[in-house]
Parts: structure tokens; C-alpha cells; sequence
């Protein structure tokens, strides 16, 4: 589809083996499997652009960028032994943004939705 895009071959070697003991923080390692599922999911997305529904242009919409973060955030609490704290911001008329913690319209958002606290802004007067 992008014949000038270059594949990233990302070396997962040298990443502790899940299982092994932390010794800074506690608990163990989960591997590098939470971070090669973010770096397969987001690579993904980047292939499957949404178009714009009115000049038909390739654009990323607000799902996909509230998703990445969330994803990111995902990565970082595996293993059980961190913690993160997101919030994305959205407009009151942004239906996608309002819509991305209904899990009845996006179910699969459920697997990684809960990662961030989503809020509208609002306006006074």
C-alpha cells in the first residue's frame, strides 16, 4: 500500500525474559510481550488510516489518538508492577471522543479503555 515505508525491525533480545525477579521494584518481569503487542497495534493503526469524509484524505481521528495513548499506558502497567495515570481531553460535540468509554458501541476498547480518565471541556455562559 506505502511502498516507500520503511519496516522497523525491532530487536526484543535483550529485554529481561518474562518471569525473571525485579529487584528494584518487586515482583517480575512480564517479558517483552506487552511492548511488541504496542509496537504490532500501533504499527497497525498507522497502516489503516480513516479517511477524512470530505476530501478523502488519509487522517488520523481521535479514537486512534486517545488509543495509542492508551495503549502505551497499557504496556507500562504489565507485569502489575507500575502504575499510570492518563487523562485525555475531547470537545462536548465530539460524539467518537464521548462515545470511546461506551463499551456497549466499542467493545474491544474494553481491553484497554480503563487506562485513561476521559473528560470534555466545557464551556460557562
Amino acid at each position: 500500500m506505502y511502498p516507500d515505508r520503511k519496516v522497523v525491525n525491532f530487536d526484543y533480545t535483550q529485554i529481561r525474559k518474562a518471569g525473571e525477579p525485579l529487584k528494584t521494584f518487586g515482583g517480575v518481569c512480564p517479558g517483552f510481550g506487552p511492548l511488541k503487542k504496542l509496537h504490532e497495534v500501533t504499527a497497525n493503526m498507522f497502516t489503516n488510516f480513516m479517511k477524512d469524509k470530505t476530501s478523502g484524505d488519509e487522517v488520523f481521528g481521535t479514537r486512534q489518538i486517545v488509543d495509542i495513548n492508551n495503549f502505551i499506558g497499557q504496556c507500562v502497567v504489565a507485569g502489575n508492577i507500575r502504575r499510570t495515570a492518563e487523562i485525555a481531553f475531547g470537545e462536548s460535540d465530539d460524539r467518537e471522543f464521548i462515545d470511546l468509554k461506551n463499551y456497549e458501541k466499542n467493545p474491544e476498547r474494553m481491553e484497554y479503555g480503563w487506562v485513561s480518565n476521559n473528560s470534555i471541556f466545557g464551556t460557562i455562559g
